[in-house]
């Protein structure tokens, strides 16, 4: 048996849960109960596809516990209270354990043993409770539980070692246990697909041959939307603000690829003509991107949310001007608006990048990014037609696109949100403003779109979850991409 952490947020009907040891597990339900039977299949069904597939799957990590901490005094609380019990999850590393609440975007702590961890944490909890209070902030209370799923996952049973230390622990608030079998039944398979965990999209290609189109399920929730002052690379434009948005919805798990591409479009604008077919498409217009959502959408019968009028083309049929007008109730595929993109790559951190903070940003190599996107420092190809491109570390090389979900994934099972190609989202560019803001879309003047997560020809800065470009959507380059998102269904 093993028993996997997992964090849910939600109430009154809507709960999502996220098992953090298996990037991209996530379930929705109605009740607490049926997150607990969603997330036991979603846990069999991961694992069982990682069997059957070779990979190599571990031992659970991660704990997770509560840690009560005090309000700062003359704060205002909701329901006035005076303590405020948060979840924590937390990870064995070689020093001791490492920590981070949840619902507190970028509160992490380290410690040598578990008092040492949960003194760090309680601290950090603390200082920044006391800065919302500083800034005439109501603190509202914890959104997120923690508890355990246990399913019989590995063929040899494996003890899993409870921790105290004077964490407050699930105890009798524990999910209760139910086991089922390595490797999922078809009947545990049919039900996994109506969990909303993730969802498939199969496309035709030339020759009778299917494509596959992945949708991950980002969960509703508020986040902290640019860049405190004193990050390494920041632009003035990213003033920091807060951010909620009160819809989950599906976010393709990486970019639009050539081969996806030229199954609904029927053309190859890209670029790099010789790059692998899964490489992301670019040299594609923000114009090219909207008909590509509206194509797609009308394909898989759904209505599209795009309405386009004043259409002028170019001599190659493209789209070199229009007036677009959405419908965000409408159930078609759409590109995502600059909030939804930057909460789905940052998956709950606050730092540079989802991989943490940046030790390097103008130029030469950045260590905690190489592992996650393909940029300036680490772009060489050798496939005909590349570029010729200089670094610092290397000089004169040849550069351009890698095939997608080659680097790792954040925790939500996001891949290449950073580098490779910039991604087009929905708004024109306008200044952040200072307050909360609700599920924003942008402003309804000015022509220039933005695009967000760096590409490979960008230095580190440019690769940050904080970074936005404004661009014309006439712009055509061999760095411009794009990532699809669909609603949530009304009944999930």
């Amino acid at each position: 048996m093993s028993r996997y952490a997992v964090v849910i947020t939600g109430d009154e009907g809507r709960f999502s849960a996220y098992a953090p040891d298996l990037p991209g597990c996530m379930v929705t339900g109605e009740s607490l109960e049926v997150i607990q039977k969603n997330m036991r299949v979603a846990i069999a069904f991961r694992l069982g596809s990682m069997q059957k597939e070779g990979k190599e799957v571990k031992e659970p990590e991660s704990l997770c516990g509560y840690v009560d901490v005090e309000t700062p005094p003359g704060s205002k609380t909701t329901r006035g209270r005076t303590n405020l019990k948060y979840a924590v999850i937390l990870v064995r590393v070689e020093s001791g354990f490492s920590a981070y609440v949840p619902d507190l975007p970028g509160c992490m702590a380290r410690g040598g043993s578990l008092d040492a961890v949960k003194a760090a944490i309680q601290k950090r909890v603390y200082e920044q409770l006391v800065t919302s209070h500083g800034e005439g902030k109501e603190l509202e209370g914890p959104q997120s539980r923690c508890g355990y799923v246990v399913v019989n996952a590995f063929k040899s049973p494996t003890a899993v070692t409870d921790v105290s230390a004077g964490f407050s622990f699930l105890g009798s608030e524990e999910i209760p246990h139910e086991h089922l079998w390595w490797s999922p039944s078809d009947t545990q398979r049919a039900q996994m697909s109506t969990l909303g965990v993730a969802m498939q999209v199969r496309l035709g290609k030339p020759g009778g041959q299917e494509l596959s189109m992945t949708f991950v399920l980002i969960p509703r929730g508020s986040f902290e939307m640019g860049s405190p002052r004193d990050e390494i690379g920041r632009d003035i434009r990213e003033t920091l603000h807060r951010v909620e948005l009160t819809r989950s919805f599906y976010l393709k798990s990486f970019p639009v690829t050539k081969e996806e591409w030229y199954a609904v479009m029927g053309n190859r604008p890209a670029h790099f003509r010789h790059a692998p077919a899964q490489a992301p498409i670019e040299s594609i217009t923000w114009y090219d991107a909207i008909e590509f959502c509206n194509k797609l959408s009308e394909f898989e019968g759904r209505t599209p949310v795009y309405k386009l009028k004043d259409i002028k083309r170019d001599a190659h049929d493209r789209i070199r001007s229009a007036t677009v007008l959405p419908n965000f109730k409408r159930e078609g595929y759409r590109l995502p608006t600059e909030a939804e993109w930057e909460y789905a790559c940052r998956a709950g951190t606050a730092t540079a990048i989802y991989a943490g903070d940046m030790t390097a940003a103008e130029g030469g190599a950045c260590p905690e990014l190489d592992a996650i996107a393909w940029y300036a420092e680490n772009c060489s190809v050798t496939y005909e037609g590349a570029s010729e491109w200089v670094n610092i570390s290397q000089g004169m090389i040849q550069a351009g696109t890698h095939p997608v979900c080659q680097k790792e994934p954040n925790s939500w099972g996001l891949y290449d949100m950073l580098g490779n190609v910039w991604e087009w989202c929905w708004d024109r560019y306008e200044p952040y403003a200072t307050g909360l803001v609700l599920d924003p879309v942008g402003s309804v003047r000015g022509e220039k779109r933005v695009m967000r997560g760096g590409a490979w020809s960008t230095v580190a800065k440019y690769c940050r979850a904080a970074k936005r470009v404004k661009v014309k959507p006439s712009k055509r380059a061999p760095i411009l991409g794009l990532r699809l998102v669909l609603p949530e269904p009304q009944d999930v």
